[in-house]
């Protein structure tokens, strides 16, 4: 539910509740840039599977305390419009500490983007790519990108990257 309402929708968006779904979504700032890059590394068939199977099913009471303080601190950024504050919230000690061995040298690349100017780094989804998000008006998203893959380079992987923004949500092109 959380991907299809993301892509039909576009921007920030949060679904919570079961039966039924609550969808609410937040257009971002036009200063948000996104860095996306991809090492070149070799994925098992089910990766998402696999990468969930990562994830304890039980988590601390501080860890748990700790990462909804983030969440709501990602939600308020984009909110806001304060990229800052977006990045601060994309910390996390639940998923991410467990998948980072998807990605070598993750905590060295997320170390030198965040040098580089990124407001916030994390693993994207299951991985093995890499989001980072940046202030077009403090910092360059192309430079942030390039100072990424020449970190997974120092550790012996090839990697590609792109920049984006986030998406406006799904258009009809032409109907039929």
């Amino acid at each position: 539910m959380d991907n299809v309402a993301a892509s039909l929708l576009g921007g920030f968006v949060i679904v919570y509740g079961r039966d039924p779904a609550h969808v609410v979504s937040i257009r971002p700032s036009s200063r948000l840039a996104v860095a996306i890059v991809t090492p070149r590394v070799q994925l098992p068939k089910a990766k998402t599977k696999m990468a969930r199977s990562l994830v304890p099913d039980r988590v601390e009471l501080s860890k748990a305390v700790l990462s909804i303080g983030w969440a709501s601190a990602l939600a308020v950024g984009f909110a806001r419009g304060d990229i800052g504050l977006i990045g601060e919230g994309m910390n996390d000690e639940i998923v991410e500490p467990h998948r980072e061995r998807l990605v070598p040298g993750y905590r060295s690349v997320k170390r030198a983007a965040l040098s580089a100017g990124a407001a916030g780094v994390a693993i994207s989804g299951a991985g093995p790519s890499i989001i980072a998000v940046v202030d077009r008006a403090q910092s360059d998203a192309r430079r942030v990108a390039k100072t990424m893959a020449r970190e997974f380079a120092r550790n012996n992987v090839q990697a590609q990257y792109f920049i984006t923004g986030p998406s406006l949500g799904a258009r009809i092109v032409r109907s039929a």
